[in-house]
């Protein structure tokens, strides 16, 4: 189960494709609850699932797009 923070500050974006990538090439199924540029990096290293809140994606809608 991959989480955590969404900042680059605390683990690169980078780390998460590795790591995705890493458990794939054993595997070991991968599961993520992430967002942003965690979530993208993620996606490049392969998951299993991924869990996206509907909250989440709302609040970050560009200006313009509706519903």
């Amino acid at each position: 189960m991959l989480g955590g923070p969404h900042a680059d500050e605390v683990i690169p974006a980078e780390v998460y494709t590795r790591l995705a990538a890493d458990l794939m090439a054993l595997d070991v199924p991968v599961v993520a609850d992430l967002s942003g540029p965690t979530m993208t990096a993620a996606l490049a290293g392969g998951l299993t699932v991924l869990e996206v809140s509907l909250e989440r994606s709302h609040r970050r809608r560009p200006s313009g797009v509706r519903r």
